[in-house]
């Protein structure tokens, strides 16, 4: 490496280092913005008391494997438990995740010295305002681990793709693969594809992928062990969404990528769907030749087609064997960085013979104009939307369980709907309001979940129990042979439904049956939260004057 080339790496890791600090931005101040379900199932899992009782947790009642957990398990021993201990590792690997990219920017690029240099600093700047990345940097998941671990994988892959083997490199991706695979399962087919392009690839000149081959089979040997676990994962699947009929494809695929977008879900989604079909379609029109061979040099691209058959694959799979709304993404952050490095490499693919020609300046001084102007725009609306997300708790439950601490509602039991609402505000009771005896609380339509989450197994079971009503009825009853006054109903406003899980339908079964059973105290109040809001209501096993009888006494 020459001085010159010296110097512009030396200016590329201060701005990478810039970039760095700007991410961390970014995404703090959503580090204290609460908690959701699931994590408050991540805080259920890492109170365990040792390693055997953490495995037996996420078996019961998550779908991921072990790695992530050990690491959120360790953070707490360290820092303590609260929202933003928990939501610190998320954070930490997301901006982690900058470098790694600029890395996988330059190794996927087949440009020059200074395109490569290009293409590493925006797929990194892509990285630093993803809405994706943001959003899910604070979440205690396995996400942002996940994403950080599978560019990590790729970039070392690339080196392969690239003629740079060595036994450390082996050794290093044989680790990160194992990592990965250990973190998330949906990485078994990104690897299975590095595994392909390995193969198919290996005869090209410069190309040392068959050294790749054992590091990439080396995770096989983790998930032997983890197979039980991961098995019975398997088997329950997903009862809560109804299975997504094919015809929805397109959407589902649109939806998908882009999200994966360096822009607001909505702004990603007219692109893909309408942008970028009718520039592609008068593209292939006008200069068919030029479109031609540039599919033929993608195609002949091993480092560009193991991103794109990752990132297609993932669009394509997600919503299918996982629940599909619209919005509901986050399966897609660890591969998010193929997105980010294969739309850096077209932008600077298509820009940079642009820059090369210095014969029309202001020409020139307008297209690196616009481009600036693109690049603040969207980090414009990066931070706007962090600011929105910011202003308020993604939970109602936060001040409703301070609410409950502090003695509002009496002596009073309770039931959340769905059942697994109850884990929440027990982590915010417990973990926020300092309570160290819990309230008496039930979830519905699962009698053994509210202070635990339900588990997964026969989990659907009990939405479809003929007797579900009379169950709860003999709950009532000894919640008033313990002397409790009043039942709280606290139920999520967001009511999906589905043919395994009829929450929605039951549920308004049981509100109505505590109508008739009970007597309501007044109105029900809406307690909310940007991601999830609740209803609550208070009934009373007396009329409501003989309660207010007993308060006048």
């Amino acid at each position: 490496m020459n001085a010159s080339d010296q110097n512009n790496n030396k200016r590329d890791w201060l701005i990478v280092a810039l970039m760095m600090g700007l991410a961390v931005a970014l995404r703090a101040p959503l580090l204290n913005i609460g908690v959701t379900i699931d994590d408050a199932c991540s805080a259920y899992v890492v109170e365990a008391s040792n390693f055997s009782d953490l495995v037996t947790r996420i078996k019961e009642v998550e779908m991921s494997p072990p790695v992530y957990f050990s690491i959120l398990k360790l953070f707490t021993m360290c820092f303590g438990f609260n929202s933003v201990v928990m939501a610190l590792p998320s954070l930490i690997f997301s901006v982690l995740t900058i470098p790694v990219v600029y890395l996988l920017g330059k190794e996927a690029s087949s440009s020059d010295s200074c395109g490569k240099s290009a293409s590493g600093l925006l797929s990194a700047f892509f990285a630093t305002i993803s809405i994706l990345a943001i959003i899910y940097s604070h979440e205690a998941r396995t996400y942002a681990v996940a994403g950080f671990l599978t560019a990590s994988a790729l970039t070392l892959f690339m080196r392969f793709l690239n003629g740079k083997a060595s036994v450390l490199s082996a050794l290093m991706l044989a680790l990160t693969c194992s990592l990965l695979v250990m973190t998330h399962y949906i990485s078994v087919l990104y690897i299975g594809i590095m595994g392909l392009v390995a193969i198919f690839y290996r005869q090209q000149s410069n190309n040392k992928s068959l050294y790749a081959i054992a590091a990439l089979a080396a995770p096989v040997i983790p998930l032997l062990f983890w197979w039980p676990v991961l098995n019975h994962h398997r088997s329950v699947g997903t009862p809560w969404a109804d299975v997504t009929p094919l015809s929805q494809f397109l959407t589902v695929f649109a939806s998908n990528l882009s999200a994966t977008l360096p822009l607001p879900v909505v702004a990603g989604y007219v692109l893909v769907c309408l942008v970028f079909p009718t520039v592609l379609a008068l593209a292939v029109v006008l200069r068919p030749k030029q479109i031609l061979q540039s599919v033929k040099n993608i195609v002949n691209d091993g480092r560009v087609v193991t991103l794109a058959a990752c990132l297609a694959a993932s669009c394509s799979l997600f919503g299918f064997i996982t629940p599909y709304i619209f919005g509901y993404v986050r399966y897609m952050t660890p591969v998010a960085c193929t997105s980010w490095v294969l739309l850096a490499i077209f932008v600077v693919t298509l820009l940079r013979p642009q820059f090369k020609q210095d014969k029309n300046q202001p020409k020139l001084k307008l297209l690196k104009g616009g481009l600036i102007v693109c690049l603040l725009a969207m980090l414009a609306m990066s931070a706007l939307e962090t600011i929105a997300r910011a202003g308020q708790d993604c939970s109602g439950l936060r001040v409703l369980a301070h609410d409950i601490s502090n003695g509002k509602f009496g002596k009073s039991a309770f039931i959340t709907a769905p059942d697994f609402v109850g884990i929440i505000l027990v982590y915010y009771l417990k973990h926020e309001c300092a309570q160290t005896v819990m309230p008496e609380l039930l979830g519905f339509a699962d009698p053994h979940s509210g202070l635990l989450p339900p588990r997964h197994e026969n989990r659907a079971a009990w939405w479809h129990d003929p007797d579900i009503l009379t169950v709860y009825e003999g709950k009532l009853a000894k919640f008033k042979e313990q002397g409790f006054e009043k039942v709280v109903f606290i139920r999520d406003t967001y009511k999906p439904s589905s043919i395994k899980m009829p929450t929605r339908e039951v549920t308004d079964k049981f509100e109505l049956f505590l109508q008739q059973k009970l007597h309501k105290i007044g109105v029900t109040k809406l307690y909310s939260g940007r991601a999830s809001s609740y209803e609550v209501s208070e009934y009373s096993f007396a009329p409501e004057t003989a309660i207010e009888n007993k308060n006048a006494q």
